[in-house]
Order: C-alpha cells, then structure tokens, then sequence
C-alpha cells in the first residue's frame, strides 16, 4: 500500500533535530536583532556545523542528499522560526553548484527569479545582500556569479533584503542552459510553500495563546464564539497546504514526467503542483497572520509582539517572485488534458485496478439519461449502479472497519461518483450506516441487516433533525418509550432523505428525560415498513428531494436498539464521523469546474485571464479538497474514526464549491440563472443547479458553525463557547 500521508521516521527525525534547534537558536530576539538585513552570521554558522545548508545534492538532481520531502520538513520548521537566515535560497542554489563550500556553507548562494534585464541586471534576488554567489538565468544560459557587484546596496522591503545584482562578462560561470533554471524554481516554489506553512501553524499557535490569556468582560476571549469561529479556519488551511507541499514533492521524485487530468481533478505535474502549493500556502499563511493579528488587538501592531513579525513575513515571502497571480497555473484549466502516467498519490496497483473497475460500472450505468431523471426527480439514487457494486463486493470492500481492501479504496469509489456526476447520495448513506452497524451493531444485527445493504438490494434514511431542532439534535423531543417488551415511539423528523426508497431506517430518539440532554438518548434501526410510519416529500430549491416523517405508535423491540439504551449520541457520531469528509460532498466543485470549462470555452469567455485564474484557484481548492477527503477516508477505511479530521474536510471543501459557484454564476451573468434544457443556459444548466444546491451543502451533516465549534474546542482545545 503506498499511500500514505505521514513522515517516514527519517522525516520526523528531521523535524524534531530543526524544530529544536531553531527554538534555541532562533528566537524572536534573534530575528529582530537581524534586521534590516533579515541575517545572522552565527546562527547560520550554526546551522551549518548542524549540517543543514547544503543537504547535500537532493534525490530529485540525482544525488544522494535529502529528497524533495526532507527538505519540505526542514522548510517548515525554518518557517514557523522565520530565521534570519538564506537557508531555502541556499539549499537550491546548492543543487547546482555543489562544490564543498556551497554544500557546507562556507559561501552563502542565492537564486535569481527573474532573468536579468536588457543592461544586464538581475532585479529581486532574495538574500542577495549576503550572498556570496547568485545563479539565474542571463540571456539563454544558466550562470554563477562570485564576486560582488560593487556599489550594489540592499533594500529592505519590511518583510526581508532584497538586492539587485548586477551581471557582467567575466563575472559569471556558466552552469548550464537556461532550461534547467524552471526546475529549479518550481524547488523554490515547493519549499517556500512549506515555510509559508510553517508561517501560519506558528501564527495559529501564538493566536490561540493570546486569546487564551487575555481577559475581556470577566472572561478569556477565546471562549467567545467569533474568535472560535475566526480561528478555527485555520487548521483546514495549515492541513491542506502541508499535504498539497507534500503531494507536490512526491511529484518531483516521479520517474516518468506526470499528468494533468483537468476533468478529473487529478494531477502528478511537479511544476502544476509547485504553483498550486505556492499559491495556496500564500493565502492560508496571510489568512492566519491577519487573525492572529487581529486578536492580539492593538498589541498585534506595537513593535514588541512577534505576531507582527511572522505578518510581515507571511507578506513578504510570497510577493518575492512577484504577483503570485502570475503563477504558471494555466495548465489547470487547459481543454485538452495530457496522460501520460496512471498513478494518483502512489496509490497500490490493486487500487488502481479498483478505480478502474468502479469508473467501468460507472460508465455502464450512469447514462445521460440517468443524470437528467435524477435532476427530475430530485432522488439521488440509482437501483442498477447500486446491485452492481454490490454483486462486484465493492460495497462490502468501503463499507468502515468492514472492508477488506486498502483504506483509501473508501474515497477512490466516492472520488469517482462524484467526478462523474452520478446519483450517489442514497449508496452513501447506506454504507455510512452500514459502518454504524459494524461498529456497534449486535451479532445478530450484523447477520440481519448487513447483507441486504452491502448487496445493493436494500437502501437506509436517517431521521436526526426535528422541525423545531436542527443543529442542537441533543434536544429533540421524539420519545421511544418502555412498554412491556416493546418500545413505543412517537414524534416526527425533517430532512429524511430517502425515507420513500429506503428499506431501513436509523431513528434518534428521546427515551430518559431525567438526565443531561444528550445522555437521554437511543437509536433504534428498524425496517421502513414498520407500522406507524409515514413519509411525506419536502421539494428543495435545488429540485432534489427529501421527506417529513411522522411516528405515531412505532412499536419495535429490544432487537432494534442500535448500540446502547441511552447511549444513542455515541451512535450518531459515529454515523457523522463517517459522513463528514468521506461519504463524498467534498469535490462538488470538480463536475462543476468541468461543465463551465467547457462551456467558456464554447463562447470565449475562457480567453479572459480572471475567469482562467479564477478556474484554476477553483481547481487548487478541489485538489486541497481531494487531499483531506484521503486523509479522512484513510482514518475511516484503517478502522478509526475521523470526527475532526472530517470537520475539517466539510468545512472547506463546502466553502469552497460555494465560493466557485458564485464566481462562476457572476461570470457566466444572466445565462447562469437558466435552468436545463433552456435555450442558452451556461453549462447545459448545471450553473444554475450548483448555484441552487451549494447552499444545503453547508448545513446538512452538522452546519459549517457546527464544525467550526468541533475544531475550535477538540483541535484548538478552547474553551466551550460563550
């Protein structure tokens, strides 16, 4: 099983060697007392007797120093210690110029990011104040240059030295074509990402411990729910910006150059996912500086708080190349696609030939047909694509801790029904619960109810929410209650979506009134035929359906009690932890940046850069998206359970499609507000459809506040909120 998104031993040696050493050596003190010039003579001596500067040469040049994830690890913990020293700059320079005193650090090295100009000037050379060689790119050639351009000063920018440098013949060595300078780059895009990660975990971490002591109104302000809910976006960003740098370092040390797989969100190009991590990195580091800041208050901006420190910073080293909008993201959103290699994230050769089984029924069952009567309907289900995962055992093989297969296989199946489009939300909810059960069903409950699920024949509904209580579910009033052998059930339910298709049905209810709300609780599972049950639809602006249901008399035994009497709230987040982040909802955004490609390529809209910028950041959130989906589905499909993990994962994939889908709309003006199979509509319709439906997507499976108090009290450990 390749995939993996944890450090290998080696990594994590790596981390904790730097992420020591910089505490001790690179204080807050240490990086004020370095300015203007942003360097520290001794502690880079430091780091070099450390062994550090050099790494030697990197796997990814053919050398048998630290690879491109090592060196990602290292980046970090030099991040979150914004050290005053050139260490990034040096570690790539020192790829080509891998003479003893450059991989030692004898003699600092810097990059150049642009080419010179027409006199002969490179212009925004990091470090270059203190370099002692800089290579770029001169003309068409790659070249050193050793000795100092005289009368050259350096300029500070607030956030770290930038100098020009001057080029002259005589001056410089040549190294090589100017090519094999974009490989180098796309190394410094990659681990000025991971510091810029570091950045953001570190202004986090200062955010949350300033709120934690200061005092406003008798109180902490951290245990107010607007700072919560400001700094519990942040993980999501810190997450999905690590794995994104360390997706793209796996890509660099492929064999065979990678592909790009616009309509299926995935891609192995090193340079794309340079661009991409880079990008997102940038954002997620000033996104976190600005809330940590802004919770300090007035103390964020005085000159003794380090917070400003790490601000300036986060600011400074993502403008250094220039405007990050600028970035080669063009390949993101191209039409026509290049495959070259089939792998996605080192996944296992019988992974693979899963995807490929699932895409082949898939293909023979989600016709266009299909997707329009699902649009019709509003019931997102489909009988034939259901029996014919479960007679291949595909059901069987995702279903949490029942499964035979790798973990991930449980995010490939849903990954590849949500790309296509297909109506998956009735088979996501029967392996959810099918999960339920094997976790804390009975013996007997499993050999009844398990195989009619992972068959495909039989479908599942939840009844959770009440008309009267959405989010706080603790406080629901439908009671089940004891008579004689039996228990009695009456009440009613909102939001039972598939209760008119489904066989089974897991019901929340009240049963002990005399404890905390939510110790008063049990769940019941027992079939939909049961006597006293009614449904009723309730249609959506979206057009899809879900249903009322009422119980009046329900009388089911002890056999239908699902885990403990009274213990119906482990039961339910069990059920959420599997919902959130893993039974798909979490890459609406890939069939939807599909359909407006498309479409803006057919009327020239495609040509304009913002709507080609705004794809490509479209494509950047899905590939986040698809990276914390794996993490969850992972923890799910290894036997665990991912409550936050999948929090986090909800939080910003629903957030982003929204965000997508109201630049799309705005983009595509009045022929996104046409509806299928109008004449002229954007996207054969699917705009309107994803602008109707984004919104329930942060309400259902617990709202987007709901997530946020999760990752602030269980992640961020702050207190419960006020």
């Amino acid at each position: 099983m390749g995939f993996d998104l944890g450090l290998s031993s080696d990594q994590e040696a790596i981390r904790d060697l730097f992420v020591g050493f910089f505490t001790r050596e690179a204080g807050p003190a240490v990086v004020r007392a370095a300015e203007p010039l942003g360097f520290d003579r001794r502690l880079w001596e430091k780091c070099c007797e450390l062994g550090a500067p050099g790494m030697g040469v990197a796997e990814v040049y053919g050398g048998g120093g630290a690879s491109l994830s090592d060196l990602v690890v290292l980046a970090e913990s030099f991040g979150a210690a914004i050290a005053p020293i050139p260490l990034l700059d040096h570690v790539v320079a020192a790829q080509f110029l891998p003479d003893p005193d450059v991989v030692s650090g004898a003699a600092i090295a810097a990059v150049a990011l642009s080419p010179t100009d027409s006199e002969g000037v490179w212009h925004l050379v990091p470090s270059g104040a203190v370099a002692d060689v800089v290579i770029g790119i001169d003309g068409d050639e790659l070249v050193a240059v050793r000795s100092r351009a005289p009368g050259v000063a350096p300029r500070n920018h607030g956030a770290q030295p930038i100098a020009d440098r001057s080029a002259r013949v005589g001056d410089r060595k040549v190294l090589g074509s100017a090519g094999e300078m974009s490989r180098a780059l796309d190394i410094w895009r990659t681990l000025t990402s991971a510091a810029l990660v570091g950045i953001a975990d570190r202004a986090l971490a200062m955010g949350v411990a300033y709120v934690m002591e200061r005092s406003q109104f008798g109180v902490p302000i951290g245990s107010f729910q607007s700072v919560q809910h400001g700094l519990a976006d942040l993980p999501v960003l810190v997450d999905g910006g690590r794995m994104l740098c360390h997706k793209a370092a796996w890509a660099a040390g492929l064999e065979t150059q990678g592909f790009i797989d616009v309509d299926a969100n995935e891609y192995t190009d090193f340079s794309l996912l340079a661009s991409m991590a880079f990008i997102f990195t940038g954002d997620a580091a000033a996104a976190a500086t600005d809330r940590s800041l802004h919770f300090h208050g007035g103390y964020g901006f005085a000159a003794e708080y380090d917070i400003q420190l790490y601000y300036r910073r986060a600011r400074g080293w993502r403008l250094i190349a220039g405007d990050p909008r600028h970035e080669q993201l063009e390949p993101a959103v191209r039409s026509s696609p290049r495959k070259l290699i089939a792998v996605d994230f080192t996944l296992s050769n019988d992974v693979v030939e899963f995807r490929a089984a699932i895409r082949s029924i898939i293909a023979e069952t989600v016709t266009p047909e299909v997707v329009d009567e699902m649009h019709r309907s509003g019931t997102f289900d489909l009988p034939a694509l259901n029996l014919a995962l479960g007679a291949a055992g595909y059901i069987e093989r995702a279903v949490p801790g029942l499964g035979k297969g790798d973990p991930v296989e449980l995010w490939v199946l849903f990954n590849e029904l949500e790309k296509a489009g297909a109506p998956f939300d009735g088979l996501a909810i029967n392996i959810m619960i099918a999960g339920v059960v094997v976790a804390v069903g009975t013996d007997e409950q499993k050999a009844r109810i398990l195989p009619s699920i992972i068959s495909g024949e039989a479908g599942v509904c939840m009844g959770y929410s009440e008309p009267d209580h959405g989010s706080d579910v603790a406080s629901i009033t439908t009671r089940a209650v004891r008579d004689g052998d039996e228990w009695m059930i009456n009440g009613a339910k909102m939001w039972t979506t598939m209760a008119h298709k489904a066989t089974w049905l897991i019901l929340l209810t009240r049963t002990n009134t005399e404890v905390p709300k939510h110790k008063g609780l049990t769940m019941f599972i027992m079939p939909m035929d049961t006597p006293g049950i009614t449904v009723e639809p309730v249609h959506t602006m979206a057009t899809e359906r879900t249903n009322a249901t009422w119980y009046d008399d329900v009388r089911v035994g002890d056999d239908a009690v699902l885990g403990e009497v009274n213990s119906g709230w482990r039961t339910m987040t069990v059920a959420l932890a599997f919902e959130r982040g893993v039974m798909g909802g979490t890459n609406a955004g890939v069939p939807l940046l599909r359909h407006f490609r498309l479409w803006a390529d057919k009327v020239g809209l495609s040509a304009d850069p913002f709507v080609r910028y705004q794809m490509a950041r479209t494509a950047i959130d899905m590939q986040v998206a698809t990276l914390l989906t794996q993490r969850s589905a992972w923890i799910a499909g290894s036997g665990g359970l991912p409550g936050l993990e999948g929090s986090m994962t909800k939080l910003f994939a629903t957030e982003a499609y929204q965000r997508s889908v109201r630049a799309f709309q705005e983009m595509a003006g009045s022929s996104g507000l046409l509806q299928f199979h109008e004449p002229g509509a954007a996207a054969d319709g699917f705009i309107d459809y994803d602008a109707r439906h984004a919104p329930v997507t942060t309400i259902y499976g617990g709202t987007s506040e709901i997530q946020r108090n999760n990752i602030a009290e269980r992640h961020l450990r702050l207190p419960k909120a006020r």
